[in-house]
């Protein structure tokens, strides 16, 4: 469900899930206007001891293109944690129709579940 933060421009996507041990999900949202990605917050709640990994995309109309939304570093593709909330700003471009995508990985091998939100603003154009 979309709603509004700030302003009838800014609006905000709400993402959250628990992902079961050595599965992999994914959670979609197709943009009903054109917008500029403006900023993702990731909670990976207590537990995860990295096991969590979380990788926002942006997935383009009519393609197979897939757009990172984080500049990750170093060798890292994927956003872990443990108890943190990570906020990081972006500007990527998205036309209507295109898919916001978080793919969340457990890696745990244990039977433990983990849970998640991320929060993706956007700014209609």
């Amino acid at each position: 469900m979309l709603f509004s933060l700030f302003d009838n421009k800014t609006k905000s996507k709400f993402i959250s899930a628990r992902v079961p041990s050595g599965m992999t999900e994914e959670e979609t949202f197709k943009l009903p206007k054109d917008a500029t990605i403006k900023s993702i917050e990731a909670r990976i709640y207590p537990g995860a001891q990295l096991d969590l990994q979380l990788e926002p995309v942006l997935e383009k109309k009519d393609s197979d293109t897939e757009i990172d939304l984080v500049d990750y570093p170093g060798d890292k593709n994927h956003i872990e944690g443990d108890d943190d909330v990570i906020q990081l700003p972006t500007n990527v471009e998205a036309e209507k129709d295109d898919v916001l995508k978080v793919k969340a990985e457990n890696i745990d091998t244990n039977g433990n579940a983990y849970d998640y939100y991320v929060i993706i603003v956007l700014e209609e154009r």
